[in-house]
């Protein structure tokens, strides 16, 4: 781009469409400067060590700044963090070395935008959640550091990457190589792209999602001690904090939730058991909110039997269905389970007391593969 005059936002679009960013990613930069109805946009180049280089012209708090930083691959570069760099809404840069980035930004709240819908993310840990910074970096093994609690959304491109955040909603995008990430007390979103490498998620507290690419059959699930859970197949990825994972192929979106107790797996297992669906994240959200605040599982499943989405037991064997609907069975009750049922509903039991009831047995832990219990330290 010329820098002899302030840049329209037609220019910087096109600039936008050669780079090698992704289509989501580049949309998702196109949201938050607000690309559709701008006229101009406030741009500066920045070469990674020396001052931000502005358009001649040009007024005003700098927007984005792009910039290729010089190195080879496998050169240690550390950037030259100003206030005016720290200030924009976009840090657009692409690099072969060894980027270390430690930014704490000081965008205004005013200036967030809603991207979660434009990146490539099958599930957002928090839909109404705003961006207000946005960093991309090259194909380097990057160390990239954000501080604060604004929300962030980071596509750190190829490489062997560790990418650390602060407390707000963040949006993460670990390329095809051996990432580290943390992130902070926010409801975060981590898509970890691509296969045949090994990521490392700690996602610390909030409800955070975890994407991967694949089907829930592509991998297997190992609990561990300390509240993690670690995956091997497709990809080999160790994860920790997080509360539900989401597998994208052309075919579809999976999800797997991580139960924190064996309360909150037994509400969570009557997605499947009684809906016949993995769970979904609002619903996952309230259902363990229930279980935490001490809500009983009966009453919990109280709200599934007589959901609009439930079949209506009425009209069916009730206690055969349910054997079936939450143990994968064709032909309902075993003798003596259906006696001990049917005498828990003569003695004032519910449906509910009986889903409860079975979808806690090891037969039902057996056949439902969508939910995970993690475990604490031993």
């Amino acid at each position: 781009m010329q820098y002899d005059a302030p840049v329209t936002t037609s220019e910087f679009s096109t600039f936008l469409t050669a780079t090698s960013l992704t289509d989501s990613t580049t949309a998702a930069i196109s949201t938050l400067l607000n690309l559709d109805t701008a006229t101009s946009v406030n741009l500066a180049s920045w070469d990674g060590v020396n001052a931000l280089e502005i358009p001649t012209g040009q007024t005003g708090t700098t927007d984005v700044i792009t910039g290729t930083i010089a190195g080879a691959r496998g050169d240690l570069v550390t950037l030259n963090v100003t206030a005016d760099v720290a200030a924009a809404k976009a840090i657009i840069l692409d690099s072969q070395a060894n980027l270390s980035v430690n930014i704490t930004p000081t965008v205004a709240t005013d200036g967030a935008a809603d991207v979660s819908a434009q990146a490539r993310i099958a599930v957002s840990a928090d839909a109404t959640a705003t961006t207000q910074f946005l960093l991309t970096t090259g194909s380097g093994d990057d160390v990239i550091i954000v501080n604060g609690d604004q929300n962030n959304f980071i596509d750190a491109g190829a490489g062997n990457d560790t990418i650390i955040t602060g407390n707000g909603n963040n949006t993460v995008i670990a390329g095809a190589g051996n990432n580290n990430i943390i992130t902070g007390t926010g409801n975060d979103t981590i898509v970890l792209s691509g296969t045949n490498h090994a990521d490392v998620v700690n996602a610390g507290a909030g409800f955070d999602v975890v994407q991967l690419d694949g089907s829930v059959a592509d991998y297997s699930f190992t609990a561990g001690n300390n509240f993690n859970v670690n995956l091997t197949g497709a990809q080999t990825a160790s994860i920790t904090g997080a509360e539900f994972l989401t597998f994208a192929s052309t075919t579809g979106t999976e999800t797997v939730v991580l139960a924190q107790t064996e309360a909150e797996a037994s509400a969570l297992r009557l997605y499947d058991g009684l809906l016949g669906r993995d769970a979904d994240l609002g619903g996952a959200q309230n259902f363990t909110s229930l279980v935490t605040a001490g809500t009983s599982l009966t009453d919990i499943a109280n709200q599934f039997v007589n959901s609009d989405e439930f079949v209506n037991l009425s009209t069916l064997a009730p206690i055969n269905t349910l054997y079936n609907e939450l143990l994968g069975r064709t032909t309902g009750a075993d003798g003596g389970g259906l006696q001990t049922w049917q005498a828990l509903l003569a003695n004032g039991g519910t449906h509910a007391d009986v889903a409860i009831g079975i979808v806690g047995s090891p037969e039902a832990v057996a056949h439902n593969d969508n939910v995970i219990v993690l475990h604490g330290a031993v």
